[in-house]
C-alpha cells in the first residue's frame, strides 16, 4: 500500500522525463504550426 501511494524515485524520474519530452514535442509542434501558418 505504501509503495502504491508514495511515488518511487524511479516513477518520479520517468514522470519528469516524460514531462520534459512532451514539453519539447509541444514546442516543436508549435514552431511547425507557426511556420506552416506564416
Amino acid at each position: 500500500l505504501d509503495a502504491l501511494t508514495r511515488p518511487t524515485p524511479k516513477s518520479s524520474i520517468i514522470r519528469r522525463s516524460n514531462e520534459r519530452l512532451s514539453r519539447r514535442l509541444d514546442s516543436a509542434h508549435v514552431c511547425a504550426t507557426v511556420r506552416f501558418i506564416a
